[in-house]
């Protein structure tokens, strides 16, 4: 595996992907992006227990993937964004991540191998403004 070093100092492996804050952008189970500051985070694996679209299920189900993200080197945290309401953003070092989507969508009759999995996913730079209510009840 040919790995080269950006200038952060990264380890920056092939098929690294370099979004736009913002933006949604889709990306391959076992491959990375590089955000601002010199963040890498690395799409590790899918868990995926939704319903197939072909079945008539009690529960929707849910997809969980999890990631990785280090700076200079060192691991930040180990994330798991799930595809539930309420639970499809986390945050880490000033950023929020957001799980949009995974694909494919199950089927009854077709197995998905882990490497068949894209997750659509965006990124964003949290901001230091307050919220009116935030604001008024810190005075």
């Amino acid at each position: 595996m040919l790995i080269v070093q950006n200038a952060y100092g990264l380890d920056i492996p092939p098929d690294t992907v370099f979004p736009n804050l913002n933006e949604p952008f889709e990306i391959k189970v076992g491959n990375s992006l590089v955000i601002p500051d010199g963040i890498l985070i690395t799409i590790l694996s899918v868990e995926d227990s939704r319903c197939p679209a072909d079945v008539l299920c009690v529960w929707q189900g849910e997809a969980k993937v999890s990631i990785n993200v280090k700076k200079d080197s060192q691991d930040l945290a180990n994330l798991v964004l799930t595809s539930t309401a309420g639970q499809e953003t986390q945050s880490f070092d000033g950023y929020s991540i957001k799980l949009v989507e995974v694909q494919p969508y199950p089927y009854s009759s077709k197995e998905i191998m882990p490497s068949d999995y894209a997750v659509t996913l965006a990124v964003s730079k949290k901001s230091n403004l307050l919220s009116p209510l935030q604001q008024f009840k810190s005075g």
